[in-house]
């Protein structure tokens, strides 16, 4: 079916949303890059719907996010969808995840040898 469109009146449409850029933490920290959402939607002039946005995720650590309000829109086009939908985000790979709960289990067993030895140690004065 089609529909009638009149000069002048805004529609709502959606828009493919491109991701751009490297994401810091996928790049440096070995995170991974998440897209979660495809396309947006939008409010505008008929003559002034943009093919595609731009999401730029280069700036993007690990545990962060580009929501759809942070999409940069074209002149006369207003944002339809949630603006706190997730566009991307970078998450930790299992790699680095693994590689930090091993050193904090690490860290935590460290400690726990040298309470057992101190605690040991109390025993044997104890026995005397």
């Amino acid at each position: 079916d089609f529909l009638e469109i009149k000069e002048g009146q805004t529609v709502v449409v959606s828009i493919p949303v491109r991701v751009t850029g490297e994401a810091i933490g996928a790049k440096r920290d070995g995170g991974i890059l998440a897209v979660a959402a495809r396309e947006i939607q939008v409010s505008t002039l008929p003559k002034s719907i943009p093919s595609e946005l731009i999401a730029d995720v280069s700036h993007l650590e690990i545990g962060e996010s580009v929501h759809a309000r942070e999409v940069e829109l074209p002149e006369g086009v207003t944002l339809d969808s949630n603006e706190e939908e997730v566009i991307a985000s970078v998450v930790p790979s299992r790699a680095s995840a693994l590689a930090e709960a091993s050193e904090a289990t690490g860290d935590e067993d460290a400690e726990g040898e040298a309470g057992e030895e101190a605690a040991g140690e109390e025993g044997d004065k104890e026995e005397s």
